[in-house]
Order: C-alpha cells, then structure tokens, then sequence
C-alpha cells in the first residue's frame, strides 16, 4: 500500500486516540499548624487533584498575612507556601472559582 506521495505505508493500521475530559481540577487547602498557631511563618499545603497549567502564587487570596516561600514539590500536585502574618488575628489563605485551568480547558469550582 502507498500513500498519495508514493510513500509505501506498513501493514500496521494508524490510531488515533482522544482523551475526553471534563473533570475540573479540585484544590485543598491544608495547614500543620495548631489553632491558633504559635508559631510563624503558618505553613500552608495546596493539594491539586490533577495537573494544571501555570499555578502561581498569585492564584492564592490570602488576609491577615503576607505570602512567601511558594514551591512546587515537584509533581505539580502538591504546593507549599508560607504564610508570616501581619498582625495578631484570622489568617485566611483562598483560592477562587475558575482560578485554575486543567490541560482540557476545565476551571476548578469554588
């Protein structure tokens, strides 16, 4: 068999596979410091259900404190970041709805 080009072609037949995606990207937000902590920086896990593109620190809403140290671990999961409060009260680290896109072009929910 041969193609338009006179390429000869293989015996072998060509597959083409789609991967349909529609699960949207969950986030958890995690803390090993006690309630209230004692201790500062309050350091934070940022758990993804699936890889997403391009997270950064910015995704993350945080009150009563200023973010820092932001890492991947290295599988584009699991994050960490820092969290040094900026006076005695409430620190709150979010993230809002439709701040992470997956590769299929799926948005996390609230």
């Amino acid at each position: 068999m041969v193609d338009l080009a006179d390429n000869a072609m293989g015996t072998t037949s060509s597959t083409l596979t789609f991967e349909y995606d529609v699960t949207a990207p969950t986030v958890t937000l995690t803390s090993s410091n006690t309630d209230p902590p004692r201790t500062t920086p309050v350091m934070f896990t940022v758990t993804l259900s699936e890889v997403v593109r391009a997270f950064v620190v910015g995704d993350l809403a945080v009150t009563g404190a200023t973010l820092s140290a932001f890492a991947d671990s290295g599988d584009g999961l699991s994050y960490t970041v820092a969290a040094s409060p900026s006076a005695q009260g409430d620190v709150t680290l979010t993230m809002a709805s439709g701040t992470l896109t997956d590769f299929a072009g799926n948005t996390n929910p609230s």
